[in-house]
């Protein structure tokens, strides 16, 4: 039987995604924002969810829920996940030890500790490392540890060492209850590389690219339509790689293949970049105000830099290698691994807003996988009364 998991602060499901992807069973979900609500119940239907503030959410609240409409107990409850919103903590913000974005992991360690499931999986920002010299960190760790738990050293993951067409790293924070084993959780190994470190001998697969993702989709995008996910688009071509092959899956063509439109001068400027270069190749003329990668064309060759929530108000930093437009929804799904059968809905606004706020889903069945392997041989030796070795 598989574990079943809470996702807390679950946005449109990306980490959910990667929950089941690796086999887990995501019972539960909750979530305050209601256009998130709406894509992540379109795509996890079996799963009850919740929209409302995380400070609502009880075990009360919660057995009532599972009780109910699966017969379970909060003991049933094996892992529970959460990524506290994030932007206090980002390397691009202010990163104020006083905001209160900061303290909501503090809901989260609220329920982790009410709940006692066997196993916690926590993400954020890599700049949360940093803050304050590692002082926020460390109180991450004396909570969880002063709520029953062995907490592995946080360790930030790229997602392109897991097979994701992109640069972004996020910070994990692994948690084991402390009467099941002494013994932190270890995180899961990289199966990719750059392709010059890539040899038989290490067993990396080179990274995956831009290209590899988005080649066969097609130029043509369709129009927005409000909240629904516009039109089905069909492919251009046969799957060209194992990458696509996985992304697609059965789909016979895609949702959300829309993205903004660019006009005068902005759409000139954009014709005039080469592949994988920004606005300071441009002339004078064409240069812009804004951060250097502003206006930038991506490279085929290499995965994509991070896809960001800002995404939804601008997209010129992410025009595509060939086409001269900016990416699509799809596309970007596509960078972040959600697969095609994965549909987005709300504004082009809000859905690229929960695509850049995601956990790109093959990250997380990776680190998701590491976990199970780990309780599978925690949970086997303790049924034989044997004390835990190693991992």
């Amino acid at each position: 039987m598989p574990y079943r998991v809470l996702d807390f602060f679950a946005g449109a499901g990306g980490l959910s995604e990667g929950l089941r992807i690796a086999g887990l069973d995501v019972i539960y979900a909750n979530e305050i924002d209601r256009w998130a609500k709406m894509t992540y119940e379109r795509n996890h239907p079996e799963t009850i969810f919740r929209c409302c503030d995380i400070a609502d959410v009880t075990p009360d609240s919660i057995y009532d829920d599972i009780h109910r409409a699966l017969d379970l107990e909060l003991d049933d409850i094996d892992i529970m996940v959460g990524g506290p919103p994030c932007q206090g903590f980002s390397i691009i913000g202010q990163r104020n030890i006083d905001d209160p974005r900061n303290r909501l992991f503090r809901e989260f360690l609220r329920l982790v500790q009410q709940i006692q499931p066997k196993a916690f999986i926590m993400e954020n920002v890599f700049g949360l490392l940093s803050m304050q010299n590692g002082k926020v960190k460390d109180e991450i760790i004396e909570a969880f540890t002063a709520a029953g738990y062995i907490v592995a050293e946080p360790r930030v993951l790229t997602a392109a060492d897991f097979g994701v067409p992109q640069i972004r790293k996020r910070v994990f924070f692994l948690g084991i209850r402390n009467d099941l084993s002494q013994i932190p959780l270890q995180y899961p190994v990289s199966t990719h590389a750059n392709k010059a470190v890539c040899n038989r001998q290490n067993g990396f697969a080179p990274y995956i690219t831009v290209g590899d993702a988005l080649s066969d989709l097609p130029e043509v995008v369709v129009e927005s339509t409000g909240i629904d996910a516009g039109e089905r688009v069909n492919y251009c071509s046969r799957s060209r790689n194992s990458y696509q092959q996985m992304i697609r899956r059965t789909e016979s063509a895609v949702y959300n293949h829309h993205t903004k439109r660019l006009l005068d001068t902005r759409m000139e400027r954009i014709t005039r970049l080469t592949e994988g270069a920004t606005k300071i190749t441009l002339p004078q003329e064409f240069q812009a105000g804004g951060h250097e990668n502003k206006y930038r064309r991506l490279s085929s060759k290499e995965p994509s830099p991070t896809l960001t929530a800002h995404m939804s108000k601008d997209l010129s930093d992410f025009i595509h290698p060939r086409y001269n437009r900016p990416i699509t929804v799809r596309e970007a799904a596509r960078i972040q691994s959600f697969p095609d059968s994965y549909v987005f809905v709300g504004s082009e606004f809000q859905q690229l807003k929960q695509i850049g706020n995601a956990v790109p889903p093959l990250l997380g069945a990776a680190v998701a996988r590491a976990v199970i392997q780990q309780l599978d041989d925690i949970l086997a030796h303790q049924r034989q009364n044997q004390p835990v070795a190693y991992l």
